[in-house]
This record gives C-alpha cells, sequence and structure tokens, in this order.
C-alpha cells in the first residue's frame, strides 16, 4: 500500500474510462485488478490503523472509489450486454465493504456514499431497453414496471445485497462527509419504479423498518453529535436540546427531507400487503409501528420547525384511512398511544425537567455574576426552549385526544354477543384509554408549567369530553345512558358498547374539581376524591 500504487490505480480508471466500450472490454481483468487492491487496501489499513491520509487508506479510498465509477460507467447506459457484467459485481463488492471493520472503513465512507449514489442515480436515469417478444410487437405495453427492472438495479436491492447496503448507508450518514451523498443515494433507492433503477425495491416487507431506521440515522447529525444510550433504542431514545444555533439550515432542511421519506413509505404497504397476504396484526407492527415511531423520534428534535413537521406528518399518518383500512382500531389504537404517543409524552416531560434544572442553573450563575458587577448569558435562551418545549407538549396532548376520539367509536361501539342480550366482551384496548386522562397529572408534575401548557392540555381534555357526551351512549350519566335511544338499558342498546362517565369522572374529579360543573352542570358528587384514591 504505497502512493505509487494508489497512483497507477486512478491512472488505470482514468485511461480505461475515457470511453464506455474500453471499459466493457476490459472489466473482467479490472474487476479482479479491483478486488486485489481493495483486500490489500484492507489488510494494510487494519494492520496499521491511523489517520486518513495513511497510505493504507488512500489506497482503500482509491479501490472503492474505483470500483463504483466503472460500475456507474458501465450502469450509465441500460444495455444487456454491459448489466451482465455490471450485476454480478454489485453483491460481492458490498459485502466486501460490509464486512470491512467500521474503524477501517470510515475513512473511505466518502467515497462509499458518492460511489453509491452515482450507481443510483445512474440506474435511475437511464432507459432500460424494452422487452422483446416472438409474437407481438407491442407486448411490452402489457409488461408491469417491476418486471422491467434492470439486473443491477436487481442485484443492488436483492435480499443477499439489500442489508450490507443498509448497513453501509447508515454508517455513512454518521460521518459528515459521507452523509450529504448517502442520503441522495438512499432516496434515489427509495423511490418509485421507474426508469428501470432500483424501483424502491429496498422497501421490503422485511426491510421496511429498516428503512425507516435508515432515515432517521440522517436527521440524528442535524441534532447533535451527543450518542443516545443505546443503537438498539434509537428509535425511542429522545434527542438532547440543545440550542437552535447549533442546528445548521442545511441539516434541519435534510432532516425536514427525511421526514417527508418517511411519512411517504406508508404509501408502499398497500402492494406489500397485496403481495405477502399479511394478518393486520403483521401489518401493524411489522410497516405501520415503525413508521409511526420513527416520527414520533423526530417530534423531539432539537429544531422547532422539524418538530412541528414531523407532529403534523405523525398526526396525518395516525388519522389516514390508510391505517383505518388496513388494521383494526382494536389492533392499532392501544399500541399507538402505548408504544408512540406516550412515550412521545414522557420524552417531552423528561427533556422539559431537564431544561428547566439548566435553566434556574443559569438564573442562579447569571445573578450571582451580578452581584460582582460581571454578567451572564444563556438563561433568556433556556427560556426560549422551554416555551417552545410547551408548545410541543400541547400539541402532542391534543393529537393524543385527537387519536382518542378518532378510535373510540370503534372501541365502544362493539355490536352484542351471540347470546344477545349479554354484554359483549369488554372493547379491546380500552383499558389503554386510562392513561389519557393523566394528562392533567403530568402537568401538574411539573416544577413550573407555563400557562399555555396549562391551557393547552386543559382545552385539549374539555373539547375530548364535550365530543364524547355527543356519541350516544358512551358519555353520559348513567341513567341518562340507560334512557337513551341505543343505552345500555334499551333493548336494542343491550351489550352495545361501554359507557365511561363514571371512569373518566373518577379520574378527573381528584385533580379538576369544578370541571364537571364547568361543561355540564353538574357537581362532581360527594366523596369523589376519595372513592378515586
Amino acid at each position: 500500500a504505497t502512493p505509487a500504487a494508489a497512483f497507477y490505480l486512478e491512472l488505470l480508471v482514468r485511461v480505461a474510462t475515457h470511453n464506455r466500450d474500453r471499459v466493457a472490454c476490459l472489466w473482467p481483468q479490472l474487476r479482479a485488478h479491483l478486488d486485489a487492491c481493495l483486500a490489500a487496501g484492507a489488510a494494510a489499513a487494519a494492520a496499521t490503523p491511523g489517520s486518513a491520509t495513511a497510505p493504507s487508506a488512500v489506497l482503500l479510498d482509491r479501490a472503492v472509489s474505483a470500483n463504483f465509477r466503472l460500475l456507474a460507467r458501465l450502469a450509465n447506459r441500460a444495455d444487456d450486454a454491459d448489466d451482465a457484467l455490471v450485476a454480478p459485481g454489485i453483491p460481492p463488492l458490498l459485502a466486501r465493504l460490509a464486512a470491512t471493520p467500521s474503524s477501517d472503513l470510515r475513512p473511505a465512507l466518502p467515497a462509499v456514499a458518492s460511489g453509491l449514489q452515482a450507481l443510483a442515480m445512474a440506474l435511475a436515469s437511464a432507459t432500460p431497453p424494452p422487452p422483446t417478444s416472438p409474437h407481438s410487437s407491442t407486448a411490452s405495453t402489457s409488461v408491469p414496471a417491476a418486471a422491467t427492472a434492470r439486473a443491477p438495479a436487481a442485484a443492488l436491492v436483492a435480499p443477499e445485497s439489500r442489508t450490507h447496503l443498509l448497513r453501509l448507508l447508515a454508517a455513512a450518514a454518521a460521518v459528515p462527509d459521507a452523509a450529504a451523498p448517502a442520503f441522495d443515494a438512499t432516496c434515489a433507492l427509495l423511490a418509485d419504479a421507474g426508469a428501470g433503477g432500483a424501483g424502491g425495491g429496498l422497501v421490503a416487507e422485511d426491510s421496511l423498518g429498516d428503512c425507516v431506521d435508515l432515515l432517521v440515522a440522517f436527521a440524528a447529525p442535524a441534532a447533535s453529535s451527543t450518542p443516545t444510550e443505546s443503537p438498539s433504542a434509537r428509535r425511542q431514545a429522545a434527542t438532547p436540546v440543545i440550542p437552535k444555533s447549533a442546528v445548521s439550515q442545511a441539516a434541519t432542511e435534510r432532516a425536514l427531507k427525511t421526514l417527508e421519506r418517511v411519512y411517504l413509505l406508508h404509501t408502499r404497504i398497500p402492494a406489500l400487503v397485496a403481495k405477502t397476504g399479511m394478518k393486520s396484526e403483521r401489518i401493524w407492527f411489522e410497516l405501520w409501528l415503525p413508521i409511526l415511531s420513527g416520527l414520533g423520534q423526530q417530534c423531539i428534535h432539537p429544531s422547532r420547525d422539524v418538530r412541528q413537521h414531523a407532529l403534523t406528518l405523525l398526526r396525518r399518518a395516525l388519522l389516514s384511512p390508510e391505517l383505518a383500512a388496513g388494521v383494526p382500531a382494536a389492533v392499532a389504537a392501544p399500541d399507538a398511544i402505548e408504544s408512540v404517543l406516550l412515550p412521545l409524552a414522557d420524552a417531552l416531560e423528561s427533556q422539559h425537567r431537564q431544561l428547566a434544572r439548566h435553566a434556574r442553573q443559569l438564573l442562579l450563575q447569571q445573578q450571582q455574576l451580578q452581584a460582582y458587577g460581571g454578567a451572564a448569558a444563556g438563561s433568556q435562551d433556556a427560556a426560549a426552549q422551554l416555551t417552545a418545549l410547551d408548545e410541543t407538549r400541547a400539541r402532542v396532548a391534543a393529537l393524543l385526544c385527537r387519536a382518542f376520539l378518532h378510535w373510540l367509536p370503534s372501541l365502544v361501539g362493539r355490536p352484542p354477543s351471540a347470546t344477545g342480550s349479554a354484554p359483549a366482551s369488554p372493547p379491546p384496548g380500552a383499558a389503554a384509554f386510562a392513561p389519557l386522562f393523566s394528562l392533567w397529572d403530568r402537568v401538574a408534575d411539573d416544577d413550573a408549567p407555563s400557562d399555555a401548557l396549562r391551557e393547552g392540555v386543559l382545552e385539549s381534555l374539555k373539547n375530548t369530553l364535550l365530543v364524547m357526551s355527543t356519541m350516544p351512549g358512551v358519555f353520559a350519566p348513567p341513567a341518562e345512558a340507560a334512557a337513551a335511544p341505543g343505552g345500555a338499558g334499551t333493548e336494542e342498546g343491550a351489550g352495545a358498547g361501554v359507557n365511561l362517565w363514571d371512569a373518566t369522572w373518577a379520574r378527573l374529579d381528584p385533580v379538576l374539581t369544578g370541571l364537571r360543573e364547568e361543561l355540564f352542570g353538574g357537581p362532581a358528587p360527594v366523596g369523589a376524591g376519595e372513592a378515586a384514591a
């Protein structure tokens, strides 16, 4: 691994790529030589770890770059002969790179990311040759788009290559110099099926969650260089709150694009379900939950713009007709609240407490310095972050209430059991809605909640109760519910649902005295607080 070896390798690539036909003629010999260069560079880098300017690192970087440049040059024009040369070389290259230790591969990750970007772009831009048929010259019009995918594109996202590809892109996302081209390559690979490119084949029923994790990884460098607690908990891990000035504009724009890509993955779910015939439980846990969790993670992003956009997309996904059509409310509702919305509320509450302690420390330091004629900055920034965080918490509470109302009719309005008069079994997941009424408890537990947070959460609770009161037999005093048409006390309403009146006020009367009278004109019964306790 000498500088001369890297120089001659670069010269060889330039001569070979002078025209496309020359590359095709020399490719078998070039591929064998490049494989040897990759092996030599990786071995030398492992034996002498050091900086990216070491001869071994330079040789590995040039060998990686040369491989992808030649593959992209051959793939630039859709041709069956060239595709037959490119496709067999992709899986071994990805496997070799993925097997390289991360510390040795890190200096070459910018070259890996740029190479994957060039290859993906070449496959996406080139027009595939039309399929021919001995029976009809117009047979190509009836061939599905997936059938015209080129061999290199299929090899790039094939199951045996997909794991290595995702690993390389995820590693590049953590390197500042490699993140931008790796993101562009990911977007190209996730694009819809088109002109013979990768055609979105990266998204499969067993890889959608990994695609979400990959996309979320591109937003992480935009937030902070502080590592999360564990890589396995990256969906639920809370991103530390940092000053807005630390989040660059370019990183914020990439995070916003990441959110759009994560959200658009839900449009692939119907095709995946039709292809695999998955049941509703698998559809939820393997396809929908990763997308919702990925969006939920970005709701605690340091950038306010990213947080707001993530909340908007999370709301659209939770209330989307696609989710309602593919997954029953009894499956989606309890787990969405327990696994997405409540963890999000807990993470924001934890961040609020940490930031409040930090703000108090800054204020104390400022007071001490002012006493000695000094000056300190930072307390105003912390106060502004607290205000923005409270705004996000109020929006999450509103989303939780909105989702609760969206799913409530399906959960409490179940049909009677087969015996007729006997009530049906309790609605699945009804117990999961109990934490909804602990929203106010979360606010009351804060050291100094802002007026905006108090008013926002209280307004969401009031609106939820008022909407619930319009649902016959769902939320009304027991006497009124029994007498109402379709109520539990009527023949047509026997076993038709569950009245949540008593259970709701048992939770709210002790902490929000007077709310029942304010909304419905009736005082809380004497001893309600003691009974609830």
